[in-house]
This record gives C-alpha cells, sequence and structure tokens, in this order.
C-alpha cells in the first residue's frame, strides 16, 4: 500500500500540560480522546487503514512534550526525557539535539516514521517555508498529504497549506484537510471533527484554472464545476486537433455549473476563455488560439497556430476553394510572396526557423530568435498580416 503523510502542529506550551483532553468525534459511533487532535487523527486514519507516517511542526516555545501520548508505554528514559523537554518548553528553548532524541523514542514505541520541523518562535513566514518545501521534498513520494491545521499560530498552517500547494506542482499527491472544532461543542461536550472538503476542492479549482489560464485546457474545470465531463474531454479533443468544435463549444458554454457558489465565477470564465473560439471561421479560431497562446509566451504554437490562420484566410479572400487542400496552402504561399510584402517574409522565416529549428540566414530573423523583444516586432508582423489580408496579397 502507498504510504500517506499526516502533517500536524504543534502550538505554544503553557507548563506541564499545554492542552485540555479534548474528546473528538469523529462520527456517531466513534470518539477519540486527546489532547493534541493530530494524535487523535492519526489513530482514527490508521485504524481506516491508512499507512502513515507523521511531519510534525512546531516551535521552540511548542508543547512538544505532548508527543508522551503517541507513545504506547512508558520507561525510565522516557520519562527522563519529557522531564526535560518540558523544562525547555518552559524556557521556550526546545533544541534540536533533544527533540531529535525525544521524537526517536516516540516512534521506537509506535514503529510509526514520525518527522518533525523545528522552528524558531515566533517563526518568520519565509523560514516556514523553506522549512516545509525542504523537508516534504526530501521525503520522497506519498499518495496523500493529510494536513490538520486545528493547532500553532494561526498564520502557520495558512503558509503550510500554500507551500502544499506549490510542492503539489512537482509532486503528484491528493490533498485533504482536516480541522478539529475547538470552538463548538456538541451537547455530549465533545468536538466535531471537520474535513473540510470544500477548501481541497477550491485547491483543486485553483490547480483547473491554472491550467486553463496557461495551456487553454479545459477538462479538469468543466469537470469540477459538475458539467459532463465526456462531453467536456471530447469538445477539448476537438479543438486541439483543429476540427470545427464550434457547435460544441457553444454547448459546453451554454451548460450551467452544478455548484452553486461556482456561478459568479462560471459565466466569467467562460466569457473570457471559450467566447475566443466560438468564431464561425476557421482562420479566425486559429488567429484567436495564436493570440491566447502569444500572451502566454507559448510561442512555438502561436506562431504555427497564426501561421496556418493566414494561410486559410488567405485561401478564402483568394478564391481557391477547399482550406484544407494543401496544393491552395501552397498558391497562398505563393501569392504572398510574389506580392513583396517584406513583412510576411519576415513572419515566414521566422516561423520556418521555429517550426524547424534551423539558424535562419536573415539578420534581422536572426536577432529574433536571439531576443525576445525583436522576436515579438516579428511575430506582431503576422497579426497585421491576417487583419489586412485582401486579393491584392497584401495591406488593404
Amino acid at each position: 500500500m502507498e504510504k500517506s503523510l499526516l502533517v500536524s502542529f504543534i502550538g505554544g506550551s503553557r507548563g506541564k500540560r499545554s492542552y485540555e483532553n479534548i474528546k473528538y468525534r469523529f462520527s456517531e459511533e466513534e470518539v477519540r480522546e486527546s489532547y493534541l487532535f493530530g494524535i487523535a487523527l492519526f489513530e482514527h486514519l490508521r485504524q481506516k487503514g491508512e499507512d502513515l507516517e507523521l511531519l510534525f511542526v512546531g516551535t521552540t516555545g511548542s508543547g512538544w512534550s505532548e508527543l508522551i501520548n503517541v507513545k504506547q508505554s512508558q520507561d525510565q528514559e522516557i520519562e527522563e526525557l519529557f522531564d526535560r523537554i518540558i523544562e525547555l518548553e518552559k524556557a521556550q528553548k526546545v533544541s534540536d539535539e533533544v527533540l531529535s532524541e525525544w521524537i526517536s523514542k516516540i516512534k521506537e514505541s509506535v514503529d510509526v516514521e514520525i518527522h518533525y520541523i523545528l522552528l524558531e518562535n515566533p517563526p518568520e513566514l519565509e523560514s516556514i517555508s523553506k522549512s516545509v518545501m525542504q523537508k516534504v521534498l526530501s521525503l520522497g513520494d506519498y499518495k496523500k498529504i493529510i494536513l490538520d491545521i486545528t493547532h500553532a499560530y494561526r498564520f502557520v498552517p495558512y503558509v503550510v497549506l500554500l507551500d502544499l500547494m506549490v510542492i503539489k506542482k512537482l509532486k503528484s499527491f491528493e490533498l485533504e484537510i482536516y480541522y478539529g472544532f475547538l470552538e463548538h461543542a456538541l451537547e455530549d461536550g465533545s468536538r466535531p471533527v471537520k474535513r473540510l472538503s470544500h477548501l481541497e476542492e477550491l485547491v483543486k479549482l485553483n490547480e483547473a484554472l491554472s491550467l486553463f489560464e496557461n495551456a487553454g485546457d479545459f477538462r479538469s474545470y468543466f469537470q469540477l464545476a459538475g458539467v459532463d465531463e465526456s462531453y467536456a474531454r471530447g469538445t477539448y479533443f476537438e479543438v486541439e486537433i483543429n476540427r470545427p468544435a464550434t457547435k460544441a463549444l457553444r454547448n459546453l458554454a451554454n451548460l450551467k455549473t452544478q455548484k452553486q457558489y461556482l456561478e459568479p465565477l462560471h459565466q466569467r470564465v467562460v466569457e473570457k476563455y471559450i467566447f475566443g473560439l466560438l468564431d464561425d471561421r476557421l482562420e479566425s479560431r486559429m488567429r484567436n488560439r495564436a493570440k491566447f497562446f502569444y500572451e502566454r509566451g507559448q510561442y512555438l504554437k502561436a506562431i504555427t497556430l497564426l501561421y496556418e490562420a493566414i494561410l486559410v484566410k488567405g485561401i478564402r479572400i483568394f478564391g481557391l476553394g477547399d482550406d484544407q487542400f494543401y496544393k491552395n496552402r501552397e498558391e497562398v504561399k505563393a501569392l504572398l510572396d510574389r506580392s513583396g510584402d517584406e513583412r510576411w517574409i519576415k513572419f515566414k522565416n521566422l516561423r520556418n526557423a521555429c517550426v524547424h529549428g534551423t539558424p535562419p540566414q536573415e539578420a534581422e530573423v536572426l536577432s529574433a530568435v536571439l531576443s525576445e523583444d525583436k522576436f515579438k516586432e516579428i511575430f506582431e508582423l503576422g497579426f497585421e498580416i491576417f487583419e489586412n489580408l485582401t486579393k491584392g496579397g497584401g495591406n488593404a
């Protein structure tokens, strides 16, 4: 079974007993009593069959002594270490040396890998991120990271959540988030356990919109929005291979989100990303996608699309017939070459240099593949050619 990592926080110590002993209600049948919610959550998840490792995050003033509750049995050595940790907590000076020994003794008892991050008290924001990124990236791969945001300074779990969102770009894992609802007592005095599934969904929504924004891939977004997943995937496939997907896109744009909270966002998403693909003419759709990728610095895709958009438009403007017919595209290129339009020559040569990976012979085009600013100057000539293309082969 693949392992999961439970990340939990330890807040400030206030003497021999940092926290109250709380009953946490996971369900009608399951109540677990613990000083630290992370320990109760660990026991709950392990009972469910999760193969877990633990990562505790705290400061030099945190109540690390609470980890004694993880240990299944006490002995003389653990009691002595416990007293040492208590004294260091009182002085707000828990050291890495003693904490390392303390953690080693704890994990001997439970046969579970326990990791820790020790921060200064109070911690600097960047030091939290540096420590979390170094630690999590060094631990290997997990199928799931489970984040418990119950304890510690209020800002620390937020920083770590955002750190994990960054790490998630490099590692593939599911993210679960839990909270021991200390502020709300049920009738029997227990505290409800909240799995913050909506927050997990917002993390996924952020990832899906990032993919949509940067790559034009709308599949994950529409899936999260509750729109027919297979329809969205099929429509995306049509768009990616330059099929006439206008009807499918219009249908997709008209489908309502099944998530009520997304309604204000969904229409903006459709307007921003889908409407540009709805033009009836193939050349305009290709020009729009070229612009989309150009604005995001994806120049190879952009110049390929814009070059093809010019040829397709040329076939229509010159009345050559089927825009899918190869010879018609060759005829448009010949007409544009004969027009003497220097903009076309520069743009075509730049496109060839990009697509074929060959060094250009022309000095101006050579400078364009060595400088992004020069590249943009020539690239944007392609938009001018597209907009002004007439039967004369050049400017209107």
